[in-house]
């Protein structure tokens, strides 16, 4: 089993403009990655992401947005992390 990567610095969650600490996620794609402060803020941002692709008057399920996370943690978009803070 993997260690869980740490993460030196103030980061904030651009969901609820939260400080992170702790256990936190991140995205692993792209040039910069996103933080996320929990997992709920993770879903947040799933769920807006799959409603751009939803034609207008759908809304996005419960069940969508858990299975899009199960499977971006499955395939490595997203990962856990520990941010330590500065001092």
């Amino acid at each position: 089993m993997s260690s869980v990567p740490v993460v030196y610095g103030d980061r904030v969650c651009p969901i609820c403009h939260g400080l992170l600490s702790g256990g936190s996620f991140r995205t692993t794609g792209g040039q910069r990655h996103r933080y996320f402060c929990s997992k709920s803020c993770v879903e947040r941002f799933l769920s807006g992401e799959l409603k751009k692709y939803l034609p207008k008057g759908f809304s996005v399920s419960r069940d969508m947005v858990d299975e899009m996370f199960l499977w971006q943690m499955d395939n490595g978009f997203l990962e856990k992390v520990f941010v330590q803070q500065r001092r």
